[in-house]
């Protein structure tokens, strides 16, 4: 094998490991972003009055327990 033989293919198995881990990065960046505007979402819908509990466990054993308890729908008059 000549030189630039092995220095084109260590660039290129670099460059796919590279691509590989930015792709996986990307994903996780869109996975987190859509969990952010889902816990947003469902916090914004009990805001008045209701309850959002949150269980969440981290370092990649991934739980997420949510308990959301929405309060009665008021009247005119503030009575339930």
């Amino acid at each position: 094998m000549d030189w630039a033989t092995a220095t084109v293919s260590l660039l290129l198995g670099q460059g796919s490991a590279l691509l590989g881990l930015w792709l996986r990065l990307s994903w996780r960046i869109q996975h987190e972003y859509a969990q952010r505007r889902y816990l947003a979402a469902s916090v914004e819908a009990v805001a008045h009055g209701g309850r959002l509990q949150i269980d969440e466990h981290g370092s990649d054993g991934r739980r997420l327990r949510m308990e959301l308890t929405c309060s009665q729908a008021r009247t005119k008059e503030g009575k339930a």
